[in-house]
């Protein structure tokens, strides 16, 4: 695969999209759609595909960098649909700040007697820190859980939830999607079981993985640290478990939920060099990409592509020569149809 070619958010109308979102949707005329700040090109592109113009908002912060909110448009007795994306800083805005910014939209709306509130987070806050794993640390993904109910929520909608027992935190609906077939589509136009191997950076992702390899008809390995405790030193190493042979030449594509710093991948690369996999192609879904992330995977020579969705906002990165990045408008529209018009979500789990 020639990474030079790909071009920030070039995915072929005709090759890189599932069928499940060709056709155009509409909403019921009761629905209406606004957006935070964090991703307006998202919610643009969800909106003209859903045939519903975006309300006229106020998202903003005062001098003080205390979000300010207004809903510039009538949404009394109106299914209010609200678009915000959290997870990275953007425009010098924390993520803390566009979560506030999501929740006091929620509470605009419900204060102005809307029908409902639908909240569209397509990657959930604060994720990663799921469960009480240390002393005195929070489960701060059940924090936002309860602070989303208590504000007005009615519904959620996100993607490929870090933890999929975070809808358990919720007693109100909760739609976790999947990119898995927007990815695939992309991926089935080059691949092939003779020269390309699916892994799993951890065990924790080897279902995700097995997913994946039941789509592409590709074989499949997960990494994993293997610890020797009987060293004075512990001493950590580094295995591929599954179908091992003849990996020398082939391309790996290692797929996860979210690439942050990068540190980790880059490890996991490295490593995987040490097997005679040159090559490797990174899938992910939420692109976080803060820090020193771009740099590091830049200088990674194995990694040839990045291939993420939208999403995050990707304009920052369009500097960014490996990276490949997937529209999933279409999927959000297509889900938000089917919720207003009564059609079952079922066949976005296929």
């Amino acid at each position: 695969m020639d990474s030079s070619t790909s071009t920030l958010g070039s995915t072929s109308e005709s090759n890189s999209r599932s069928p499940l979102f060709e056709s155009p949707c509409h909403l019921p005329s009761r629905t209406v759609l606004v957006s935070g700040s964090s991703n307006l090109p998202l919610a643009e592109s969800i909106a003209k595909i859903l045939k519903c113009p975006l309300l006229d908002r106020v998202a903003e912060p005062f001098s003080s960098g205390e979000p300010h909110v207004e809903i510039l448009s009538n949404v009394r007795d109106r299914d209010v649909v609200i678009i915000q994306s959290v997870g990275r800083n953007v425009g010098g805005r924390s993520t803390n700040y566009y979560f506030m910014e999501l929740v006091f939209m929620i509470d605009a709306c419900t204060r102005s007697n809307a029908r409902s509130v639908t909240v569209v987070t397509p990657l959930y806050p604060y994720a990663r820190q799921d469960k009480k794993d240390r002393p005195r640390v929070p489960i701060s993904a059940k924090v936002v859980a309860d602070i989303l109910e208590d504000v007005g929520t009615n519904r959620l909608i996100t993607m490929d939830l870090h933890a999929a027992q975070i809808q358990g935190f919720f007693k109100i609906p909760v739609d976790n999607i999947y990119a898995i077939n927007e990815m695939c589509a992309y991926l089935s136009t080059f691949v092939n079981p003779d020269e390309y191997v699916l892994v799993s950076p951890d065990n924790g992702g080897s279902k995700r993985v097995d997913a994946y390899s039941e789509k592409l008809h590709l074989r499949s390995v997960i990494m994993h640290k293997s610890r020797d405790h009987t060293k004075a030193s512990v001493v950590t190493k580094s295995i591929l478990v599954g179908d091992v042979d003849d990996l020398k030449g082939r391309t790996a594509i290692i797929v996860d939920d979210m690439l942050d710093t990068g540190g980790t991948m880059v490890r996991a690369c490295e490593t995987l060099a040490e097997f005679g996999l040159t090559k490797i192609i990174v899938v992910i879904t939420h692109g976080i990409l803060s820090g020193p992330a771009v740099e590091r995977l830049e200088g990674c020579e194995a990694i040839t592509e990045v291939v993420t969705t939208n999403t995050l906002p990707m304009e920052p990165y369009k500097e960014f020569s490996k990276l490949k990045v997937i529209d999933v408008s279409h999927f959000f529209a297509s889900v938000i149809e089917c919720i207003f018009t009564g059609d079952s979500v079922s066949k976005f789990f296929e």
